[in-house]
């Protein structure tokens, strides 16, 4: 590694990872962005929050509110990708239900749940070809990918009507690429916002 101080590196970590989020509903997928949403022609209301955005360890809170007097399934789509000046692998961990990503720099793990329940789909696609492969709501699996390539998750929820549910995504780094150490504090992280 070729960085000379801890906090350069941090910076450097957060500069590399980027994190997107979409609701997928009734055909349709919008993006989801910091502050408050009122998506898919104010049929939903979300409350996105990033809760934690610094050093090893970003964390973001969606509530979302179905404003509907129906019962609807949404998915909300979490795409993780790294720098792409970088020679990136991006790779699923279904026991673990978690993608690691990776580069020369460091190792990176990205989850999520909601309403206490882990992801649902995940996979590794090409990163300006993602969005036609996904616009029926399925990710094609692909367990690993090389290059220019994002990973994919979904949390996924039937919300009654009026229903509100909370969900969190998260990324953690790792300077070490210490794989043990990330599962270590994903578990706890799962742990403690299945509580909250």
């Amino acid at each position: 590694m070729n960085i000379l101080h801890t906090e350069d590196y941090l910076m450097q970590l957060n500069y590399q990872l980027k994190f997107n989020h979409f609701l997928y509903w009734n055909g349709k997928m919008k993006k989801i962005t910091a502050g408050e949403n009122w998506l898919m022609d104010g049929s939903f209301h979300i409350n996105c929050r990033y809760l934690h955005t610094k050093d090893d360890f970003l964390l973001a809170k969606l509530s979302i509110s179905n404003l509907t007097d129906q019962r609807v399934p949404i998915k909300v789509f979490v795409e993780s990708n790294l720098n792409d000046l970088k020679n990136n692998y991006v790779f699923v961990s279904p026991k673990k239900d978690v993608l690691f990503l990776t580069n020369e720099d460091g190792l990176f793990l990205a989850s999520g749940m909601i309403n206490g329940t882990s992801m649902s789909q995940y996979g590794v696609l090409k990163k300006y070809q993602y969005i036609e492969k996904i616009c029926d709501g399925v990710i094609p699996f692909n367990p690993i990918g090389t290059g220019n390539v994002v990973g994919l998750y979904t949390l996924e929820q039937l919300l009654v009507p009026y229903e509100t549910t909370v969900a969190y995504t998260w990324t953690l780094a790792s300077k070490t690429f210490s794989e043990k150490e990330l599962l270590s504090r994903d578990e706890q992280l799962k742990s403690r916002l299945a509580f909250s």
